[in-house]
């Protein structure tokens, strides 16, 4: 009963922080030894946490899962699982790659709940920039397809994401321009938007043994593109009353500074971009550390909350 008190409070967003917190370990990995076992380690304890919210709270999720945003966000808890299958690969051994077929199998199920739900049932104006996670989060499978051998289900999924995103993308366009106004929690899930291309290029490097230049140098300025678009409301993370919606402000990021990193290495370039890829990840760990600051501070006063009750 204490756990199921404990977790009630937990938000699923703060699925995109575990998955964010395991992408700057291996991020920061070739920097900061430190790096890679202290955010590895920070992201499992998330991970746990949401387990046993699932756990213990599974008909509250279940509820919550009929709200747009909270049935898309859900799917960064999936991408995270895909990430710490790889993380923990040398404890976990074959169970990493069962793990990682579990996650794709419940990445299907959501995709086809999704649609089912409120694709088929569309409210434009209920159309947020998470629904890039639903059709194009299972990438995530296919950047970490080449750490368990993986290639043929990996190439398969990027290419079914690859060819989700376009339509996708124009439908979130059409909202964003047609309906611009959101509500405040709902500001931060813009920052998705910095996600998809970035998502489709790191998962293209890493899969493919010989990839196309013309197809990496495309999926690279798009990128680039809607990093920046993603950025726009990055600064109401200091100016704004916090929402869990904050984890939108980590992953996307981070995952757009690996791209970077992985065309200079690829092409084996210097200069402009260099620096841009410098200013990517300085930023993006301290939008990590940011978001986590906030996330401890939330806890602590749901703790509060809870005592006075």
């Amino acid at each position: 009963m204490r756990v199921k008190n404990l977790t009630a409070s937990v938000p699923i967003p703060l699925a995109g922080l575990m998955l964010a917190t395991v992408a700057t370990a291996n991020l920061l990995k070739p920097y900061f030894a430190f790096a890679y076992p202290l955010f590895g380690g920070i992201s499992a304890l998330l991970f746990i946490i949401l387990a046993l919210k699932l756990i213990f709270n599974g008909k509250k999720v279940k509820e919550e899962l009929h709200q747009p945003v909270i049935a898309s966000v859900s799917g960064t808890f999936l991408m995270g699982t895909c990430f710490l299958a790889v993380y923990y690969q040398s404890l976990l051994g074959v169970f990493s790659i069962i793990l990682w077929y579990l996650a794709m199998l419940l990445f299907f199920v959501l995709m086809v709940y999704f649609v089912k739900t409120f694709v088929l049932h569309l409210d434009i104006k209920q159309v947020f920039a998470s629904y890039f996670i639903v059709f194009v989060g299972p990438v995530a499978l296919t950047n970490t397809a080449a750490e368990l051998h993986q290639f043929l289900a990996g190439q398969i999924i990027f290419w079914i994401g690859l060819f989700l995103l376009i339509p996708t993308l124009f439908l979130l366009l059409y909202r964003y321009i047609k309906y611009p106004q959101i509500q405040a929690g709902q500001v931060p899930i813009f920052a998705v938007f910095a996600a998809p291309f970035s998502l489709c290029l790191v998962g293209y490097l890493k899969a493919f043994s010989k990839p196309n230049s013309v197809l990496i140098l495309v999926l690279l300025v798009f990128s680039l593109v809607f990093y920046f678009i993603g950025l726009i409301k990055v600064n109401s993370i200091f100016k704004t009353d916090f929402y869990p919606s904050f984890s939108s402000y980590t992953f996307p990021f981070v995952n757009s500074a690996i791209a970077l990193k992985l065309t200079l290495a690829h092409f084996h370039w210097t200069g402009l971009l260099q620096l841009v890829n410098e200013f990517q990840i300085v930023l993006a760990v301290l939008l990590v550390l940011v978001v986590l600051w906030r996330y401890l501070l939330y806890f602590g006063q749901q703790s509060i909350k809870e005592k006075t009750v």
